[in-house]
């Protein structure tokens, strides 16, 4: 290594030095008695410090050079062909933003590569609507995107963006990368987020040089780097990528500690390149592709101002949110993303015209249909989200999310034809739990609590991917007390607050231990407190809190206890 070559020289340099032309010359002047002998010794031992002086520079100087960054060695792969994946959806009919993942396009740009993990919030999304969007640099916008394939076995994933072309990273075809000693990573290094306290998202590409360990392991540890100083969370779906060259090699997938000599060190691992071509093959994809009809000019100020979006959503900064917002609609007046963000973010009765806008500009387009719909829905119009949601299902009949929805608009207009509907979708995807669970509602909305409670059992019992595992339960609650079993009923509000110990869940919980009766009048303030603690975002209304500490109050007069 270049850094031992400079160890060598440096005690080359330090060692006693073997008699030499100079030195039997000092010794012959010593020797001769003639004048001027003490200045030629002078002479002598000054050229010898002054050799040794520039030795040590030019040591300190290579030792620098093989000593810095790792990522000077290394040649940089195109910036702009790594992307940011938004994870942005709605759950409950809210919209949830659950971050940002990294990614990076490759070939012509047409496909973007990342970690199978990153992606599984879209994976059959079912009842809760998390679509893929895309955050490109070199467009300076937000990009709806599809999940062409995913491996899981070795954690890579192929999104499919909405763009015709965009800067890529070429994958190496070749097998040099199975004897190379130094592979480079490639991404938005996550330690922008930690030094600033998860404050703000990086903007630069990182390019970090490890270690090679193994090249030829299995899975998603096919290839192992390291040991590593460990950045933080956030660098899953970086490119693994030859130093030389910057041509992809692999997929970050994890980080770990591994022991070794008594002592645990961090390594990181991802899939290689043997892997990626096997999925680009499975989906008849070019593994070589070249880009064209790029644009001139970098969007890197708007992806800037984009970022600066989420920055503060992280902090909570609703105020520069909406400004943030507001202005990059205007900056960007063709980005129907960019209005169902500001219509998110503003979450007013003037937002209304970013959805109406956003629907303008995608007529054709799913999302902002199903998006809006269930905005509606939220605001308690069910009638207006039903036309959403039968528009979305024009454009795409199977759309799991509009499907659900219309269901539930129905069930709040028209429950009897909601609960035919239901019973239609549970007999044609009789394995999606949350079909059975739309039904459930139906049929307690036309209290018809004998067969409901049946039937929220087994959309309990069936997978259910929106991951809304503690509403079901609370549902289930809910059911068994209208049956009049309150001590099964009481056993399931606990499994659903220790999944999930919300505003609304202490609510549920509240109402069940009114109903037992006096007896559990303590309790019930307590869990009424906590109701009023977790009840920031008013999930539970006011006036149903009232109600509530109305009943407790009549639990523990005079009266009621002496019955």
């Amino acid at each position: 290594m270049p850094r031992q070559r400079c160890a060598r020289f440096n005690l080359g340099t330090t060692r006693r030095p073997t008699p030499t032309a100079t030195t039997r010359s000092w010794s012959s002047v010593q020797s001769s008695g003639r004048p001027g002998s003490g200045r030629a010794y002078s002479i002598v031992m000054t050229r010898r410090t002054s050799i040794a002086k520039r030795s040590v520079v030019l040591c300190l100087w290579l030792a620098f050079c093989t000593a810095g960054s790792p990522h000077l060695c290394a040649k940089a792969p195109d910036r702009d062909a790594f992307v940011y994946i938004l994870n942005l959806g709605i759950r409950d009919n809210k919209i949830v933003y659950n971050g940002l993942r990294v990614g990076f396009a490759v070939g012509d740009g047409r496909m973007i590569l990342t970690a199978a993990h990153c992606v599984e919030d879209f994976e059959n999304a079912n009842h809760s609507l998390f679509q893929p969007l895309v955050i490109s640099r070199r467009y300076g916008g937000i990009f709806e995107a599809e999940i062409a394939d995913i491996d899981e076995q070795n954690d890579i994933a192929i999104l499919k963006p909405t763009w015709d072309s965009h800067p890529g990273l070429k994958i190496e075809t070749n097998d040099r990368w199975r004897k190379a000693r130094k592979i480079a990573i490639a991404g938005y290094r996550p330690s922008d987020i930690a030094r600033r306290g998860g404050t703000r998202l990086s903007r630069q590409m990182s390019l970090e040089e490890e270690t090679v360990v193994r090249t030829n392991g299995e899975g998603r540890d096919a290839i192992q780097l390291g040991p590593i100083k460990y950045p933080g969370k956030g660098w899953s779906g970086s490119a693994f990528v030859l130093p030389d060259t910057g041509a992809v090699v692999g997929v970050l997938s994890n980080e770990r500690y591994v022991r070794k000599f008594f002592r645990k060190k961090r390594y990181i691992f991802g899939c290689n390149a043997e892997a990626i071509e096997e999925l680009f093959q499975r989906n008849a994809l070019p593994l070589v592709a070249s880009a064209s009809n790029l644009p001139g000019r970098s969007g890197a100020e708007h992806f800037d101002s984009i970022l600066q979006l989420f920055d503060s959503v992280l902090v909570e900064d609703t105020e520069t949110s909406c400004e943030i917002a507001k202005e990059l609609c205007e900056i960007c007046p063709e980005s129907y993303i960019l209005h169902i963000l500001a219509a998110w973010m503003l979450d007013a009765p003037g937002d209304e015209e970013y959805f109406t806008k956003a629907i303008e500009l995608a007529a054709g387009r799913a999302f902002p249909h199903a998006i809006y719909g269930s905005y509606l829905l939220n605001h308690g119009r069910p009638k207006k989200a039903l036309r959403q949601f039968q528009s979305t299902l024009a454009i795409d009949p199977n759309h799991v999310f509009a499907l659900s929805g219309k269901i539930v608009a129905l069930t709040r207009t028209n429950p009897a034809e909601a609960e035919m509907q239901a019973r239609e979708l549970t007999g044609k995807w009789p394995s999606n739990g949350g079909f059975w669970f739309d039904l459930s509602r139906t049929l307690r909305r036309q209290r018809k609590y004998e067969q409901e409670l049946p039937i929220i059992r087994k959309a309990i019992e069936l997978p259910h991917p929106d991951r809304l595992q503690h509403l079901y339960q609370r549902h289930l609650a809910d059911s068994l007390a209208n049956n009049g079993d309150y001590s099964q009923a009481e056993d399931a509000y606990k499994i659903a607050l220790k999944e999930h110990p919300c505003a609304r869940c202490w609510s549920a919980y509240t109402s069940l231990l009114i109903r037992i009766g006096s007896e559990r009048a303590n309790d019930a303030k307590l869990a009424l407190d906590n109701v009023k603690a977790m009840n920031e975002d008013e999930s539970v209304p006011q006036e149903n809190l009232r109600k509530l500490e109305t009943a407790i109050k009549r639990m523990t007069s005079p009266e009621s206890s002496g019955r």
